[in-house]
């Protein structure tokens, strides 16, 4: 298993703390593949644990790539393996349970009007394809997304069949058979893709995706009217990969952020009202690369994250994976997979059982598609051993006004650093650092960066780091 790495958790509105550096245990993992490249693209829920997994294969197949469709059971044992496709390249992004069985959506050069077309797949718990239909026009149009929707499901992806741009956010509500219901474009005169989308319990659409380099957010009533859209973003590329309704009604999204990330890019996490303003955000980073391409809501309202992560010392590339409480607080991160070998989690589900399904891609000499389960919460969070380093629980006073002293113990000696950060993750001044021996120390901050000037009253995280282990704690400065 991949060494976890510390990430810094940057937050606005209030406090993000720690990333254990242990994460859930994994239950068991699965590859499907051959001597060519197969990847995972979506995990869906079935009763009793068991799962669906899609995405396309070269290995196997009639044609270039065709989709890989897999059932498996609670165990993880494979109930049944199919592929669907014609000569040409055919692929799964998405995956959804339906009360009529299982649909997959993606795309089809095999069939269709012409280029790529929107591609379903339906088939029955034994694996039997009940329907297959494309939706497009003479260029390629590309499904990324499916949900339920009341009686009926919708896709959405991007078209350049039709629409006012280059590529525009397409939307197909279809029926229990398959007729489409009415299609929709929208988008400028650049690139608009839609790579999320969810149904919510009244029957509109809420999309995520972008419109150049924003995140972009669109949601439509029940005949595909657009209500209302918002662009967010910064100076650099912020993306929204996907979307779900929560249980208080509001709409969480994850994605990737460069406009306000601790390296070169960061996990973003953003919530949402009905109306589209924002609740909260998050950033979820360290000093390389973290993406977010998959959120799911938990049994008690939280979230779960995944998508990847590569490292800023060595370029490892590992399945990032988060779980967040409902207010956004992250509760563990992990960096799952083997050392020197890629890893990325396109898609993550919770079970009836409680445990997390993860699929994608595990890279190697050739491709597999990569599915693992693991537990909801780490088998043991224990209090530092005699191998680790931690903040003290006394940081005095907190909240303060005029300056507040930070404790924190070594069981080794080593080289250590202790720095202090505002709410988006940038340092605002260093503590301590440098060599230290085995013992107890002390370290005053008086609310000022690194050039004595007084700084906002706000929360602010301290951060001690030694060797490759690493805490965090709090402090509110009021003045």
């Amino acid at each position: 298993m991949k060494k976890a790495k510390f990430v810094v958790l940057a937050a606005t509105l209030f406090a993000v703390t720690v990333a254990l550096a242990q994460g859930p245990d994994t239950i068991w993992t699965k590859q499907f593949g051959g001597e060519q490249e197969d990847q995972g693209r979506a995990v869906a829920r079935a009763d009793g644990g068991e799962c669906y997994f899609a995405g396309y294969t070269y290995s196997s197949g009639s044609g270039l790539s065709d989709m890989l469709l897999v059932k498996l059971d609670a165990e993880g044992d494979t109930a049944w393996t199919k592929t669907v496709g014609g000569t040409q390249n055919d692929g799964a992004y998405s995956a959804v349970f339906t009360p009529e069985g299982t649909m997959f959506a993606g795309y089809t050069e095999s069939e269709g009007a012409g280029g790529k077309d929107f591609y379903v797949v339906a088939v029955n718990p034994e694996g039997e394809t009940t329907r297959t239909r494309t939706y497009g026009g003479a260029q390629d149009d590309v499904a990324y997304s499916a949900s339920q929707s009341i009686d009926a499901v919708v896709l959405a992806g991007y078209t350049e069949s039709y629409g006012s741009g280059q590529k525009d956010m397409w939307f197909t509500r279809i029926g229990p058979d398959g007729e489409s219901l009415w299609t929709r474009a929208y988008g400028s005169s650049g690139d608009d893709v839609a790579y999320g989308v969810v149904g919510t319990h009244t029957g509109e659409i809420v999309a995520v995706g972008h419109r150049g380099g924003n995140l972009h957010l669109l949601k439509l009533d029940m005949e595909g009217n657009r209500m209302w859209e918002k662009t967010i973003g910064g100076s650099n590329d912020d993306i929204g990969y996907d979307i779900i309704q929560t249980m208080d009604d509001a709409y969480a999204v994850a994605g990737m952020t460069k406009s306000f990330c601790n390296g070169i890019s960061d996990v973003w996490v953003l919530k949402f009202n009905t109306e589209g303003e924002t609740l909260w955000t998050r950033s979820l980073g360290g000093e390389g690369a973290e993406e977010g391409y998959s959120i799911f809501e938990t049994q008690e309202g939280g979230m779960i994250i995944a998508g990847m992560s590569i490292a800023a010392t060595d370029g490892d590339t590992g399945a990032f994976i988060a779980r967040l409480d409902a207010q956004g607080t992250v509760m563990w991160s992990h960096v799952y997979g083997e050392d020197g070998v890629p890893e990325i989690a396109y898609s993550i589900i919770q079970g009836d059982d409680e445990n997390f399904t993860f699929g994608g891609v595990k890279c190697g000499v050739s491709d597999d598609a990569w599915l693992v389960r693991i537990l909801p919460v780490p088998s043991s969070i224990v209090a530092p051993g005699p191998d680790q380093m931690f903040l003290a629980d006394r940081v005095v006073p907190n909240p303060f006004i005029t300056h507040t002293s930070i404790s924190y113990q070594l069981s080794h000696p080593g080289r250590i650093r202790l720095a202090v950060y505002d709410m988006l993750g940038q340092e605002v001044t260093s503590l301590a650092s440098g060599s230290r021996e085995a013992g107890s120390y002390e370290a005053v901050w008086n609310g000022t960066d690194a050039l004595g000037n007084e700084v906002a009253s706000g929360l602010y995280f301290i951060r001690l780091e030694a060797g490759d282990q690493a805490s965090t704690t709090k402090v509110l400065l009021g003045r």
